[in-house]
């Protein structure tokens, strides 16, 4: 049986556990087995400061930046990128910190203006300078994994990765079932999904070059040095 939708990967684990009474919990396996994949790839986003695969990429090239805080979208993970093409403008992210800095050097009497800067606060995005106008943003970034159900059958990861969903639910079904002895053959197959996901479809390079300021350029056998701050 191809596990390509929901119906069909709640038989398939019916069929790997060989029992045609789970029916009830079989969906309890399922969502579980989501939640701990969705907190894998928060890790590997906001941890480990790693892409995840291009498949859990969206864009939203209607999003309101009219307002100094503006909410995330329900399915926010993290930012890729973030433009004002109305106004040629590509948004720089920066840190809460420093953000902070940025509006400080800024003043309080600041004016508003075409935004340059954004930052993520919670659930939150935060503007600098605040906006002088309604504008319409590009907005690219990583978004939360669509939940299973009956309403919808299918996401990304089970049309790409259907292991990840089988032997997630199969560990979650071991300790219900009281057969510890299948957790760690299921935990391992999961955990070894779940990372051949991770590393699948990765960005691709664009090409763009690393550059240095010509100033602190040296060559490394020189015996002449460079104050980086007088340049003498």
């Amino acid at each position: 049986m191809s596990l390509d939708t929901y119906a069909n990967l709640r038989t398939a684990i019916a069929n790997f556990l060989n029992r045609s009474d789970l029916t009830a919990v079989i969906p309890d396996f399922i969502a579980l087995a989501e939640a701990q994949a969705m907190r894998r790839l928060t890790k590997r986003l906001s941890e480990e400061g790693k892409q995840l695969p291009r498949s859990a990429m969206t864009r939203d090239a209607g999003f309101p930046i009219d307002a100094e805080t503006i909410d995330v979208p329900a399915d926010f993970l993290g930012p890729v990128m973030l433009s004002i093409d109305s106004e040629a403008v590509q948004l720089t992210y920066l840190s809460p910190e420093a953000f902070g800095r940025e509006k400080a050097r800024r003043g309080a009497a600041a004016s508003s203006d075409v935004p340059a800067f954004y930052t993520v606060i919670g659930s939150t995005f935060q503007f600098c300078p605040v906006p002088d106008a309604a504008y319409v943003g590009t907005l690219v970034y990583w978004a939360k994994v669509p939940a299973l159900s009956d309403s919808n059958a299918s996401n990304w990861v089970l049309a790409n990765h259907p292991d990840v969903y089988l032997y997630g639910a199969l560990v979650q079904s071991a300790p219900y079932l009281m057969d510890d002895a299948r957790v760690s053959t299921w935990g391992g197959l999961f955990t070894a999904a779940l990372e051949d996901m991770l590393n699948s479809d990765p960005m691709p390079v664009d090409g763009t070059n690393l550059r240095a300021d010509d100033g602190l350029i040296f060559k490394a056998r020189s015996a002449s040095l460079f104050h980086i701050n007088t340049g003498a």
